[in-house]
């Protein structure tokens, strides 16, 4: 080529100017972007420009740049940066500005790069940005540590500095203009000459630090004694400073110190000794004076301190600490094992600063002995350690206590349901119906206490869903009707007109509260009404406030008694409980639920007239509350002729679960323990899987998840009589579809059936 390209006479060019062809082979350059890259203008045609010039770690990169710029498919790539690497083996960072070389066809011969090095102003760049990155950081520290710090731009003689900094003077930021020949004029004037003196010299190059104390003047007129030590940043071409960094340390206690010890030594025995720290004078970690506490905390003569090196009195294993700190010129207080004469450790806290007496640099180091507290903290730690596992065995022994307990109950409430389905005469179905009702109540009692021991440990977690709060206070009214019929009262619902049907929230445990407030109605009502009103309050930040009262014409509560009716295992009247039973912990789970849910109990009663419950609690509205029903109608027709297994190793459990399957026509086979159920739906074609979690060999968890990996996707109903939060998270953490606690009841099994089965297959 003739050394123009595109019109140019790319030699005139000051930049690096490289022109390359289809392969990234150089078939130009100018004479000056040679000379940048180390060799002659006819060394460089012919080569490959990325074989040649690219490092290797960024070949791949920027050939492929090259060829999303040559093919016109990205240009983004116009101007772009990165490294070289030139003759001497430097590599360096150029910006490159691209454009396409065309034919007179506008046919794509090439690239042409113009580059300038930048390697200095990226270099700068980034140690700008992680100067701003440390800059928050930066000023934290430095207000912690009582610092003061300036920042100088000598072109416009302007300072900027933090808060402490004025704060050393006296003055607030806004009350001083602070400049270089402000803060001169602040300067003592038997200070001010050699301060100016070490100032020019550091910033003129002619001494290598600028570090220096003087005295600065108040704004109350007094002085103080700082200690200023500061770096340029910045400088031109010429090497003249642009940007000075620095810091002020108030040193003017440490003056006074230091002035007390040049007028008598007794002075600063007084001073040290009336301290309650232990404080030491080293020079060069050597001690030279010490109060006479810190002596007896070391369990020395005061005459055989002094001239005992500072490593003497650190245990073995803090000394790199004590290094750190005196390298770091001990930056805040920190902690040290010390080490007594009679080679006792304990722990110490330690804060140090320098001073200089008659120009000589000196510690003053004030040592407190923590041996007490530190031992305190261990004694909390392992206390807290003990509490802990404490918690921990009693939910292991809640949990066992509720797999005991329902075991028996699953196997008690499931005959009795199947007897209840049978032909029996009135007198034996209303023993069946005692049974019942008896082991409902054991069940709501194990419930409550479990619910205790999850609240208590802060286990009891809400699942928010879209419900439908009318069919919930219809459904709570048919639950209701026969306990209350029972005893020949009205029972009495209302659902305000200008209340939405569905909100967002915890259905199961509003409804666990509401049961247990209409439970209670019930009970200690013996003639009149029981009603549950529902209605609205204000709507604030889309929550709306909802207001359930339920009320009673029973007994009533004496006023003394209101305080504390909401307290665990509290009632009004130790004769409430012989006479209508109980264990009191219905009001106070029901109190800790609402206030969970973000709501509030409150309770007006007059003795002999009745109660009234009000819970208030602030839930979200759905946007299409048509779409929402709680309950499905459930058609047991379809259920007949399904196939269950049954994996359950008690035989009670798998007799009472299977007669119930088979009561709407749904047959099933059993497996004792998982290895076995994994066999026989391998040979057999099932519809449902009930799979009891606690079993030998094999349990629920592990059988699931061997399902699952070998391809099963059939349902998997999970059966435990341990009914905590975290046994339905594992079951479905493990494959299962859903989960149910013992006892199983009836109506629980057949939703669950048509969910998962019915349902499922409608979809």
């Amino acid at each position: 080529m003739s050394g123009r390209d595109n019109n140019i006479d790319i030699d005139l060019v000051q930049n690096l100017v490289v022109c390359l062809d289809l392969k990234g082979n150089i078939d130009n350059i100018n004479i000056m972007g040679a000379q940048q890259l180390g060799y002659e203008k006819e060394d460089l045609l012919g080569r490959n420009w990325f074989e040649s010039f690219i490092p290797s770690k960024l070949r791949k990169e920027v050939e492929e740049v090259f060829r999303r710029t040559i093919s016109g498919e990205d240009k983004s790539y116009e101007q772009y940066d990165n490294a070289i690497s030139i003759k001497n083996g430097e590599e360096r960072i150029f910006s490159w500005r691209n454009s396409l070389k065309r034919d007179e066809n506008g046919d794509v011969l090439g690239v042409i790069s113009s580059g300038s090095d930048v390697t200095e102003k990226r270099t700068l760049e980034k140690v700008l940005v992680k100067l701003r990155e440390s800059d928050h950081r930066l000023r934290y520290t430095m207000n912690a540590a009582n610092l003061g710090s300036y920042d100088v731009h000598f072109p416009s003689s302007k300072v900027k500095c933090n808060d402490t900094w004025y704060t050393q003077i006296g003055y607030e930021p806004q009350e001083f203009i602070l400049t270089v020949p402000s803060w001169q004029n602040l300067l003592h004037s038997g200070d001010r000459d050699r301060v100016n003196q070490a100032f020019n010299d550091y910033l003129t190059m002619k001494s290598d630090i600028y570090s220096i104390e003087f005295r600065i003047k108040r704004k109350d007129g007094t002085y103080s004694w700082v200690y200023s030590r500061g770096e340029v940043m910045e400088r031109d071409s010429q090497g003249v400073a642009v940007r000075m960094v620095g810091i002020h340390v108030d040193i003017t206690a440490y003056k006074n110190i230091q002035l007390e010890l040049e007028r008598s030594s007794e002075a600063l025995g007084v001073i040290v000794n009336s301290s309650h720290e232990g404080i030491a004078i080293h020079k060069e970690d050597i001690i030279v004076e010490s109060n006479a506490q810190l002596s007896n905390m070391f369990g020395y003569d005061h005459n055989e301190f002094i001239g005992k090196s500072v490593f003497d009195l650190v245990a073995e294993e803090s000394r790199e600490v004590l290094i750190k700190h005196v390298t770091n010129g001990f930056n805040g207080p920190y902690i040290a094992m010390g080490k007594k004469k009679n080679h006792e450790k304990i722990y110490c806290e330690i804060r140090a600063n320098e001073v200089y007496h008659r120009g000589e640099k000196m510690w003053v180091a004030a040592i407190r002995n923590i041996t007490e507290r530190i031992q305190f903290e261990e004694r909390l730690k392992k206390e807290k350690l003990k509490a802990e596992q404490a918690s921990a065995t009693k939910s292991l022994f809640m949990a066992n206590m509720s797999h005991e307990l329902r075991t028996p109950m699953n196997g008690i409430l499931g005959l009795v349901q199947l007897m209840q389905s049978s032909s029996v005469t009135d007198e034996q179905k209303k023993y069946l119906d005692i049974i019942y009702s008896s082991g409902q109540s054991l069940i709501k009692i194990m419930n409550d206490i479990l619910d205790v021991e999850k609240i208590q440990s802060g286990n009891v977690a809400l699942e928010l869903n879209d419900f439908n709060m009318e069919d919930l206070v219809n459904d709570l009214k048919e639950l209701m009707t026969s306990d209350s019929k029972a005893k020949g009262l009205e029972l009495k619902v209302s659902y305000s007109i200008n209340a939405p049907k569905v909100f967002r929230g915890d259905v199961h445990r509003l409804n666990q509260v509401l049961s247990n407030l209409l439970s209670n109605a019930i009970k200690f009502t013996d003639e009149g009404t029981v009603s549950l009103e529902f209605d609205i309050g204000d709507s604030r930040r889309g929550l709306t406030e909802c207001i359930i009262k339920v009320k009673d014409t029973g007994v009533g509560i004496p006023l003394e008694k209101q305080a504390c009716i909401f307290d665990r295992f509290s009632q009004a009247d130790d004769s409430y409980t012989r006479e209508y039973g109980g264990t009191g912990l219905g009001l106070s789970i029901s109190k800790e639920l609402v206030e969970l849910m973000g709501g509030r109990i409150e309770l007006h009663s007059t003795l002999g007239i009745g109660s009234t419950f009000t819970v208030k609690i602030p839930l979200k509205n759905p946007s299409n509350e048509e779409e929402v029903s709680n309950s499905e109608l459930i058609d047991t027709s379809k259920m007949s002729g399904l196939n269950a297994l049954i994996v359950e190793d008690s035989y009670t459990n798998q007799l009472v679960l299977s007669k119930i399957l088979k009561s709407y026509g749904i047959n099933s086979d059993i497996a004792e323990q998982g290895k076995e159920a994994l066999e026989m739906i391998s040979q057999n074609k099932y519809d449902l899987v009930f799979m009891d979690i606690q079993m030998p060999i094999m349990n629920g968890y592990e059988a699931t998840r061997e399902m699952r990996k070998k391809g099963y996707e059939i349902p998997i109903i999970g059966l435990s009589a341990a009914a905590l939060t975290e046994n339905r998270e594992k079951c479905i953490a493990a494959g299962m579809n859903d989960f149910m606690a013992k006892p199983v009841l009836k109506d629980r099994l057949l939703k669950s059936i048509y969910q998962h089965v019915i349902a499922a297959k409608k979809q």
